[in-house]
C-alpha cells in the first residue's frame, strides 16, 4: 500500500519538479516521506511540508470568513527548548543556544539569535528571527532590463506549508550552488516573523522541516477595497521569471477587477488541508496604496540591523500553481484554493499571454 500511495504521489508531482533539485525542497520532500510512512493518507498528503497537491481542500466548516492575521507582531521568546515566534514553534536542536540581540555574542555558529528592536549587541548568527510585517519576500533580482517593472523584479518565494499549516514564503536558493555561504529567508506573514539562516540549504531545510504550527490565518483572502498599483510576478519552480510573465496595472477599473477577483474566491482552505510546497511554480501579487520608489532603495527583504516594525500599506498575495493544490496565502490572512480558470483570469486582469 505504502508503494502504490508513493508511485501516485510520484505521478502526481512529476509535471512540477524543478530541473535541479533544491537541497531545501529535498529536505522537506524526506520530512514528507517519513509522515506518509505512519500517517493516514489524508494527512500523508496535507500534513507538514508537502509538495504534491493530490488531494483538494475542504471548505472551512460554517462557511469561509475573511482570514485574519495579527495586527501586530509579537516579540519571539524561549520556553524551554522551543522558540515560539507568532504561531510557529522552532525546537532547539542539542547542542545548540537560544538568545536575544541584546546580549553579547557568543558562539554564533550555533546561536538562534532573536533580533530586538533596541539597544542590539550582537547582529549576526546562524539563525536569525525577526518580528516584523511581511510586507515584501526575499529573493533575488531578476529581469534588470523590464520595461513593465522598472529597475527589476525580485523573484517570488516558494509557498510552502509547514506542520500544522502556517504559510511560509521560502526564497528560491536554485541557481546560487556556487555562493560560499548563502543564505535561506523564509517569511511567515500570519505569524509576521523572518527567519534568516546563514546555513547551507540542508541544514536550513532540516529547521524548517522541525517547526510546528497553530496558524490563526485562516479564511478567504484578505485585500485592500482598493490601490493605487499592483504588479504581478510569475516564476517557473526554479525561480526563473520570464519578461512576458511580469506585469503591473494602475488603472482604477483594472485594479477593481482584480481586487474583486481575489475576494470571489470562496474556496477557503483548513489548515489541516493546505497542501502547498516548494516544488511549485509560484505568482506573487503586490498590492500598494501608494507608488513607491524603484527597487533598490526600499527596506531591504530581511531587516537590519534593527529591524522597524511600524506597518506599510501594502499587501502581498503568493500562489502556488499547478496540479491540484492552488493556493494562494495574502500577508493579511487568508488561504483559498484557485481553479485553472482563476489563474486563467488573473493573467488575464495584467493582460499576460496576449502580450
Amino acid at each position: 500500500m505504502t508503494e502504490r500511495i508513493s508511485e501516485l504521489l510520484n505521478e502526481a508531482v512529476a509535471d512540477v519538479e524543478p530541473a535541479t533539485v533544491d537541497p531545501v525542497g529535498a529536505v522537506l520532500r524526506r520530512g514528507r516521506s517519513a509522515r506518509r510512512r505512519s500517517a493516514l493518507i489524508a494527512a500523508v498528503v496535507c500534513a507538514g511540508l508537502t509538495l504534491s497537491g493530490t488531494v483538494v481542500g475542504a471548505r472551512l466548516a460554517d462557511g469561509p470568513g475573511v482570514g485574519v492575521a495579527g495586527a501586530v507582531p509579537e516579540t519571539p521568546y524561549v520556553d524551554g527548548r522551543t522558540v515560539v515566534a507568532g504561531a510557529v514553534r522552532l525546537p532547539i536542536p542539542d547542542g545548540w543556544r537560544a538568545a536575544t540581540s541584546d546580549q553579547p555574542c557568543t558562539d554564533t555558529s550555533r546561536t538562534i539569535l532573536i533580533r530586538v528592536h533596541d539597544n542590539e549587541r550582537c547582529g549576526m548568527s546562524a539563525v536569525e528571527i525577526f518580528s516584523t510585517p511581511v510586507t515584501m519576500a526575499g529573493g533575488r533580482v531578476t529581469n534588470l532590463g523590464s520595461h513593465v517593472i522598472p529597475g527589476g523584479v525580485v523573484a517570488p518565494p516558494a509557498l510552502i506549508t509547514l506542520q500544522g499549516g502556517e504559510p511560509g514564503w521560502l526564497e528560491r536558493t536554485a541557481g546560487r550552488e556556487d555562493v560560499p555561504h548563502p543564505a535561506v529567508s523564509l517569511a511567515l506573514p500570519w505569524s509576521q516573523v523572518k527567519f534568516l539562516f546563514r546555513l547551507d540549504s540542508a541544514a536550513a531545510g532540516e529547521f524548517i522541516a522541525s517547526m510546528r504550527s497553530a496558524p490563526v490565518g485562516a479564511g478567504t483572502l484578505a485585500v485592500p477595497r482598493t490601490a493605487a498599483i499592483a504588479d504581478l510576478v510569475i516564476s517557473d519552480a526554479s525561480g526563473g521569471v520570464r519578461p512576458e510573465d511580469i506585469g503591473r496595472i494602475r488603472a482604477p477599473e483594472t485594479i477593481a477587477r482584480l481586487l474583486r477577483l481575489l475576494r470571489e474566491q470562496q474556496d477557503a482552505v483548513a489548515d489541516a488541508e493546505a497542501c502547498a510546497g516548494a516544488a511549485q511554480a509560484t505568482a506573487e501579487i503586490t498590492i500598494k496604496a501608494a507608488e513607491s520608489v524603484p527597487w533598490g532603495t526600499e527596506p531591504s527583504p530581511v531587516p537590519g540591523p534593527s529591524p522597524a516594525a511600524a506597518p506599510r500599506d501594502t499587501t502581498v498575495v503568493v500562489i502556488a500553481l499547478g496540479g491540484d493544490c492552488q493556493e494562494a496565502v495574502s500577508s493579511h490572512g487568508g488561504r483559498v484554493r484557485l481553479s485553472a480558470e482563476t489563474i486563467a483570469e488573473l493573467k488575464n486582469v495584467y493582460g499576460i499571454g496576449a502580450r
